[in-house]
């Protein structure tokens, strides 16, 4: 019990602390991720929000502090404005797989189809055994079959699809379910 109470008290020091260095507009990358996740895990998502931005004024090619901010908007489906940060990002990152998947993602759930078959493929070119990557873009392929009724479109999303299931066995399970689900609108089993 003297543990945890030491514990919690000091974590409320040291968030009573960051909120000070915040408010007197310090520049630290660190203070701005920690108080924003901590908003952001008591679901004080505007908050978070204008913390990370705030953060990122001081720090604008900060990695972390721009994947945390890119993270809350992405989980709290601000696909607009991620984007924007996704781009400023792309601009000085421009090898990232991680930044080119999360675009992908985004144009993926903005319906921007073919932007997010390319960046997509850009993730798995620079890093070949990106499990989501491979999903998603075998995701973004059966949306454009569905659209275009190309066979080469299925072709793409049948190997990416299983390329996902052969990067990552212990997602199998998932993988099958989806096929299931997706049997009545594919002409193809995605995955046998």
């Amino acid at each position: 019990g003297a543990v945890s109470a030491n514990f919690l008290q000091r974590r409320t020091e040291a968030i009573d602390f960051m909120k000070r260095a915040e408010a007197n507009n310090a520049q630290n990358a660190t203070i701005y991720q920690s108080l924003g996740n901590w908003y952001a895990a008591r679901q004080e998502t505007e908050k978070a929000i204008q913390i990370f931005e705030k953060g990122l004024k001081f720090n604008p090619s900060n990695l972390f502090l721009n994947n945390e901010y890119i993270n809350v908007l992405l989980d709290n489906k601000q696909y607009e404005k991620a984007a924007q940060a996704i781009e400023v990002n792309l601009a000085s990152f421009t090898s990232s797989d991680r930044m080119n998947y999360l675009y992908g993602y985004v144009n993926q759930q903005l319906n921007n189809l073919s932007a997010a078959r390319n960046y997509y493929n850009k993730s798995i070119d620079l890093y070949n055994y990106n499990f989501d990557a491979h999903y998603q873009l075998g995701l973004v392929y059966i949306d454009l079959f569905k659209g275009s009724n190309k066979q080469e479109d299925l072709q793409e999303a049948i190997r990416n699809i299983r390329n996902a299931y052969n990067l990552k066995p212990n997602d199998k399970v998932e993988i099958r379910e989806e096929n299931e689900q997706m049997k009545a609108d594919l002409p193809v089993t995605l995955y046998k």
